[in-house]
């Protein structure tokens, strides 16, 4: 009884507060393809491609960071996190996406699998807000905040 009032709870609550792209205005669906670009980068080992989406000016605070860090930081750490990234699958899912003029807030959940650098099989679970600006025409990450929960 207890999980059917969990899972009705869920369709009750959470369902509703999807976003679904189909709905989107075109600013959100741009905004949403900049983010899954970012994770299609990622999964590619692609830290140029990182590179040119985020904004100069940004600043990151993910996972287990002790404090906010700005561009170069940022590189650095996803360079390294790149090393246990190997042979990586994943979904980006959407929970809401807003945009009010040059920015948009998007909230999302990610699920991982990848093998690391010791050959180990890692499943993990992320959940991300991210802002974006768009600036020169381009929508780019000015902020982020993360946590990730790795998976028994």
């Amino acid at each position: 009884m207890r999980e059917f009032l969990i899972i009705l709870s869920f369709i009750m609550i959470g369902v509703p507060n999807l976003s679904f792209a189909g709905d989107w205005s075109k600013e959100q669906k741009e905004v949403w393809n900049t983010i899954t670009k970012w994770w299609d980068n990622f999964a590619a080992n692609d830290i140029k491609g990182q590179r040119a989406l985020l904004h100069d000016n940004m600043y990151s605070w993910s996972m287990d960071g002790p404090a906010p860090q700005n561009k170069e930081e940022t590189l650095l750490w996803i360079n390294e996190n790149m090393k246990d990234n190997n042979d990586p699958i994943q979904t980006v899912t959407p929970m809401k996406v807003v945009v009010h003029g040059s920015t948009g807030v998007a909230h999302y959940v990610v699920q991982r699998a990848r093998t690391d650098r010791n050959g180990k099989r890692v499943s993990e679970t992320h959940r991300w807000t991210d802002i974006v600006i768009k600036d020169g025409g381009k929508w780019r990450f000015i902020a982020w905040q993360g946590a990730t929960k790795v998976n028994k």
